[in-house]
């Protein structure tokens, strides 16, 4: 039976060849880190950690500014215009009530002269708004209101002025409530054209009736002390009317007292001589003090329908916009508000990622930098500890080379002494033969033999002590050598104790 190969799937063949490739990158990476030098990673360390110190005041700076951004946005744009648009709306109605308050009739003239001042009073403040708004800057949306918002204000206060003007006109009338005195006046006419009826009447059909006879117990008697007017043409005709009035009741108690006695003849020549005269006279001047109070009531009435026809109309399109402009700068505050609390949450994220980043990422750097450190040199001083072990071993087998040397040195000093005391003998026999060479010249010819044979003998003699200088010569060159071993010893122990 054949046995099938087993061969790995591609897809799982795949991975272990991606697997072992990242693992030899990052080995590659890893060694390429190591064989990086101290000061370089040093740098990249500080490097990294002034990074880090860079961004975060980046970060900060950046939000710093955005945040004068807003303040600026807010408070030196959008709180003035604000302000200034609630002042102008706020001046707008105090110049509304005040316009009402003049329109109401009956008003004293000190009162009217009062709602004058603060008319003009908010007509500044309205002015001194609208020069604060009108130079600060304005978005798109709130300068095209603005451009609709100036034709309108200025018809407005067009209209506010032309009331003004016909308020004014009223008052130097001098009648406070001309509608009030036309109804007075209407009044006091009926009931004299009603009490001369009655006159009639009882000269037809002598029938009598109450009251008349006093002109200052009618409507028109009693009202005359309590009427008061500036008015120079009213007075005049008021003051023209109290004596054609006082006339008119006493000319019917003189027609009642006639009927009462029968004298009804009399009594008509009264009322067509006396009465009718005065009812004459004093109708006239109740229909001319009825005309001025027409005019006033006219003027009146002009004012009331500027006040709550097209005034009204203009300062309602006017408050509109206004109303407008004031909705856009909240909502351009609000937004620019939003803005910055979205961009100061950011910042705060951001720093935080940042801070917190910037410390691992400094432990990180502060590990691999302390075990890139570390390691080689608990390397390098494992490498010392056997260098000095073995400078150590060294150290003493140079020492025990040292003795042997120096016992060798002492055994061929010896050598060298026994050779020059040798040497010393030998220059004595060597004076001793010169003596006897001496001697023997004179008996060369008798010791030829011995001659021949001191000759021999100083021809070794002189092999010898060439090989005792070559000998010591060597010595030397030993001596030497062992004095640098020394030397070089000791320089190695000095080391290794270092």
């Amino acid at each position: 039976m054949r046995l099938r190969s087993w061969r790995m799937p591609p897809d799982r063949a795949a991975d272990v060849t991606t697997v072992r490739r990242d693992f030899r990158r990052k080995r590659e990476g890893h060694q390429m880190f190591t064989n990086i030098k101290l000061g370089t990673k040093l740098l990249l360390g500080f490097a990294a950690v002034a990074a880090i110190t860079l961004l975060l005041g980046l970060t900060g700076y950046y939000g710093a500014v955005k945040s004068d951004q807003a303040i600026e946005e807010i408070g030196i744009v959008r709180l003035p215009s604000v302000d200034s648009l609630l002042l102008m709306e706020v001046e707008a109605e105090n110049i509304r009530g005040s316009l009402r308050t003049l329109g109401i009739p009956g008003l004293p003239p000190e009162i009217r002269q009062r709602q004058y001042n603060n008319l003009a009073t908010s007509q500044q403040g309205y002015e001194k708004a609208w020069k604060i708004y009108e130079p600060l800057p304005q978005t798109k949306e709130e300068e095209a209101t603005w451009k609709l918002f100036v034709p309108a204000s200025n018809t407005w206060q067009d209209e506010v002025n032309k009331f003004v003007v016909v308020s004014k006109d009223f008052d130097r009338l001098g009648i406070s409530d001309p509608m009030a005195l036309g109804r007075s006046l209407n009044l006091f006419r009926g009931d004299h054209l009603k009490l001369s009826k009655q006159v009639l009447h009882m000269l037809h059909s002598r029938e009598s009736f109450e009251g008349g006879e006093d002109h200052a117990a009618c409507n028109f008697g009693k009202w005359i002390p309590t009427f008061m007017s500036e008015n120079p043409t009213l007075n005049q005709q008021l003051q023209s009317i109290v004596e054609p009035h006082q006339r008119f009741h006493e000319a019917v108690h003189k027609i009642k007292r006639l009927v009462q006695e029968g004298k009804l003849a009399e009594a008509q020549g009264v009322y067509d001589k006396e009465m009718e005269p005065a009812e004459t006279k004093a109708f006239g001047t109740f229909d001319a003090m009825r005309r001025v109070a027409d005019d006033a009531t006219g003027l009146r009435k002009h004012a009331d329908e500027l006040l709550f026809g097209s005034l009204t109309a203009k300062q309602r399109a006017m408050s509109d916009l206004l109303q407008k402009l004031v909705q856009i700068n909240r909502d351009v505050a609000a937004d620019t508000t939003k803005t910055a609390e979205a961009q100061g949450n950011l910042l705060k994220t951001v720093s935080l990622v940042a801070a917190i980043g910037g410390v691992l990422l400094a432990l990180a750097l502060g590990f691999f930098i302390t075990r890139s450190i570390t390691v080689p040199i608990r390397r390098i001083i494992a490498g010392l500890s056997e260098g000095a072990d073995q400078v150590a071993a060294a150290s003493t087998q140079v020492s025990s080379a040292s003795q042997s040397l120096a016992e060798g040195a002492s055994q061929q000093a010896a050598a060298i002494e026994e050779t020059s005391s040798s040497l010393e003998e030998m220059s004595s026999m060597t004076k001793q033969n010169a003596e006897n060479a001496h001697q023997a010249n004179s008996l060369m010819g008798e010791a030829k033999q011995v001659i021949d044979s001191a000759n021999r003998s100083f021809g070794e003699l002189t092999g010898s002590m060439s090989e005792i200088s070559k000998a010591s010569e060597e010595t030397s060159k030993i001596i030497k050598t062992i004095d640098e071993i020394a030397f070089q010893t000791n320089l190695l122990a000095l080391n290794a104790a270092v």
